[in-house]
């Protein structure tokens, strides 16, 4: 398992697909105009089912390893096919998501995700990602006093857990560290002018 982990699951050519997805939406984005870009309802229909479809795939297509039941059979054409592109998916069926959006086709997800509300959380998403892991780390090796059983609820509450503890560190991070510095920032910026 650390052998995996160290020389496959952390590496960036393993992760490089969605990253590149991303980079070829937004190139396509800034280079394709947003008035020439036409699709049919059908088109637009049969893109956010194969997205929904796509991550439901992504997420629920695991379902059966995670059952512990014991009577699971490996299959290892799945393992490699799921393994090597539940990443690709994931970040084609997002891409379309953003496209959607961008274009006007984005209905109710565009409402909700364009809502207000999130705008505080968008401010604090990287910081939350830098801290993280150093949480995750914390709680998980310095913290745990016995053994952790690895059940799904237990993992539901420790996930929630440290998303809390790191929003709260990020929020933190930000008032004592990016609030100041973008603060000097307009100051230093609006006397040059």
């Amino acid at each position: 398992m650390f052998f995996y982990t160290k020389w496959v699951y952390t590496k960036p050519w393993c992760r490089a697909s969605p990253y590149l997805v991303g980079l070829c939406l937004g190139y396509l984005l800034r280079v394709v105009d947003r008035e020439k870009v036409k699709l049919t309802w059908w088109q637009v229909a049969l893109g956010w089912v194969a997205a929904l479809a796509t991550m439901s795939a992504v997420v629920f297509g695991v379902t059966d390893y995670n059952t512990f039941s014991g009577i699971h059979e490996y299959n290892p054409a799945i393992s490699i096919l799921y393994g090597g592109l539940h990443r690709l998916a994931w970040g084609v069926a997002v891409a379309w998501l953003v496209f959607a959006c961008h274009m006007g086709y984005g209905g109710l997800a565009n409402s909700f995700l364009a809502h207000p509300f999130w705008q505080p959380l968008s401010r604090l998403t990287y910081t939350i990602f830098l801290i993280a892991f150093n949480t995750q780390f914390f709680v998980v090796f310095f913290m745990a006093r016995v053994p952790i059983y690895y059940g799904n609820f237990n993992m539901v509450m420790v996930t929630i857990g440290i998303l809390v503890l790191s929003a709260i560190g990020a929020v933190l991070l930000s008032l004592l560290t990016e609030s100041p510095v973008l603060g000097l920032e307009k100051l230093i910026l609006k006397k040059g002018n």
